[in-house]
């Protein structure tokens, strides 16, 4: 794709501009033809722009090599491109993919922006189909079917945010975004571009760069009137895919995620995941529904092993590879006249299992596997062409802050049904600190509630047996409670675990030692009585 850079010209740049601007005049189509059969939705289709600058990230550079100071805005630009259910007039005037290409911006100061992103996709159009300028010309003044501004329909619209690939233009899956729009959901984006350069790369910076956009989007568009923030999607496209679960992961805003041909499925690019700070696999913790070309090579779907606990839906499908997840295989064999039937046909069923889907996550209390039909209910047959598979995810343990609360609110038989199930489910997770829980025992018990105290403490001593100040804890409430044998007991066990104990410090250890040494009634360190 790189390569494509050396196949425009500026000059031809400026002269396709020209030509774009002078066709979009004649656009007055009121469906676009690009669609094939995929069903219009009870919405007309809006769309629009937002431009605003994040002020936390520089993008241009403050001084030149020679170390002069640069003039102009030096902090990083977003263009927020939103598709959203629409009142459509009777008289308006439908875009043409043109104006996909140049989204022209509101805020002046995004002209010389727009244009550097209008050069790339236009420089990947042209090696898309070889250099050839007139079927080009022929893409840009494809009819389309969104009406730029147009009035939104009345009434709140789940938001999906859309994560393009990184050498693709923001309207890659223009089908699909239109045809979500139509559906009643509003689905917002912008440009794909690095940390520094308008091209991104498949490196750590880049990928968390594009991540934060996505972030800003949601941020930029949560107050619009037609927005409903609590209903959230996020849906990401080759390497948008694993930005999209990075969004889920240190968010945890999403109701569902949903991704196309995933870039951290292939081998040479799991190694990029890793190299993300925030890329968390057990931090994923919604819905993910990922759709593939059943070509397997290249690819590991066991990446789809760590996300335990998301419940995961996967859809292969034979004879499609990465290109034919967007619209830009639509768009080449539309401008030679053949649009490949059995592609049509596919990229038109993965748009409608989207939908049902997000439906059900989005529109829905508690989808499970059926919302998307028979084919992913227990037992049933894949469809022809198609390889489907369902994995419910595991039940999270508790963070500590969350095991806290639920001590408190619940009470400490609750907390012991939880550590027993998540100890059994996963030996090694550590579900709470020593000394979290112990200040949590003693709230209980100075409070007056001494049995869940009681319980808190028990629980502190089965966690972490070689603990003296556990022991003690658990002696002390037992004690309240009049349970004096038992106490003893515990305090046998301090003196017990008392030489091995690297837990506390050596005045601690000290005094503990001398209350279990009073109420065991040992008068002398080498007593074995009582």
């Amino acid at each position: 794709m790189h390569n494509f850079l050396k196949y425009v010209p500026g000059p031809m740049v400026v002269a396709l501009l020209c030509c774009l601007i002078l066709g979009f005049a004649d656009s007055r189509a009121q469906s676009s033809s690009l669609w094939g059969d995929l069903e219009s939705g009870p919405y007309g289709i809006g769309f629009m722009t937002l431009e605003e600058f994040d002020y936390s990230r520089s993008f241009q550079p403050k001084y030149s090599y020679n170390g002069e100071l640069l003039p102009g805005e030096r902090s990083r630009p977003i263009q927020v491109c939103i598709w959203y259910p629409a009142e459509i007039p009777d008289d308006a005037e439908h875009m043409v993919y043109g104006e996909y290409v140049y989204p022209y911006p509101g805020n002046h100061h995004f002209d010389n922006f727009i244009a550097n992103m209008q050069n790339k996709e236009l420089r990947f159009l042209h090696g898309l189909l070889n250099n050839d300028r007139a079927k080009v010309q022929d893409l840009l003044n494809v009819k389309v079917t969104a009406v730029r501004d147009a009035p939104p329909a009345e009434g709140k619209f789940p938001l999906i945010i859309y994560h393009a690939n990184s050498m693709a233009g923001f309207a890659e899956n223009h089908i699909l975004c239109e045809y979500l729009a139509g559906q009643g959901y509003v689905v917002a984006t912008t440009h794909s571009m690095g940390a520094r350069e308008y091209i991104p790369q498949p490196v750590g910076g880049d990928i968390e760069a594009m991540t934060r956009d996505k972030e800003f989007v949601a941020a930029s568009i949560r107050d619009l009137e037609f927005v409903d923030i609590d209903r959230l999607g996020l849906l990401g496209c080759g390497f948008g895919g694993l930005t999209a679960l990075i969004m889920q992961m240190r968010n945890r805003e999403a109701n569902a995620v949903a991704v196309l041909e995933g870039s951290f499925m292939y081998d040479e690019y799991v190694d990029l995941s890793g190299r993300v700070a925030s890329y968390n696999p057990e931090g994923l913790l919604m819905p993910l529904f990922v759709i593939y070309g059943n070509d397997p090579k290249g690819r590991n779907l066991s990446a789809l092993d760590s996300y335990r606990y998301a419940d995961i839906y996967t859809l292969g499908i034979d004879g499609l590879t990465a290109p034919d997840f967007c619209n830009y295989s639509r768009l080449a064999a539309f401008a030679d006249n053949d649009v490949p039937v059995e592609k049509k046909r596919a990229y038109n069923d993965i748009c409608r299992h989207l939908l049902a889907y997000y439906d059900s996550h989005l529109k829905k209390e508690g989808g499970k596997p059926a919302a998307l039909g028979k084919m992913f209910e227990s037992g049933a047959a894949a469809p022809v062409g198609m390889t489907v598979s369902y994995r419910d995810g595991l039940d999270r343990p508790p963070r500590e802050h969350e095991f806290m609360a639920i001590l408190r609110d619940e009470g400490g038989a609750r907390g012991v049904k939880l550590y027993e199930k998540f100890k059994k489910q996963e030996p090694d997770y550590q579900i709470f600190r020593e000394a979290m829980m112990n200040a949590v025992g003693y709230e209980l018990l100075q409070t007056g509630r001494i049995e869940d105290a009681l319980e808190v403490f028990r629980l502190n001593s089965i966690a972490y047996p070689g603990s003296a100040n556990c022991w003690d804890s658990y002696a002390e409430a037992l004690i309240a409670t009049g349970d004096t044998e038992t106490a003893m007991k515990c305090y046998r066990k301090v003196l017990e675990v008392l030489p091995t104990d690297s837990t506390s410090s050596p005045q601690m250890k000290q005094n503990i030692e001398r209350i279990a040494r009073e109420r065991l009634g040992l008068n002398e360190p080498n007593d074995e009585s009582n």
